[in-house]
């Protein structure tokens, strides 16, 4: 993967670190960040079990393959 950034284009604004350190990075982080990647796992985790469940148990997604 190439991550030289080198493009002919100027970024639009001034790059202040090539490399930033991993705390750098997270104490970015907004709120809506924390919130987006609460939902998307607790949805994967959720979707994942309920997939993964034994048919003879009753589910949301039984009734799929009832009818």
């Amino acid at each position: 993967m190439n991550t030289d950034i080198t493009a002919s284009a100027k970024p639009e604004y001034p790059v202040i670190d090539r490399n930033p350190p991993f705390t750098t990075v997270v104490g970015n982080f907004s709120t809506l960040d924390y919130f987006r990647f609460v939902t998307i796992t607790g949805v994967s985790v959720t979707v994942g079990y309920l997939s993964g469940a034994p048919p003879d148990l009753p589910s949301p997604l039984s009734f799929v393959w009832v009818f």
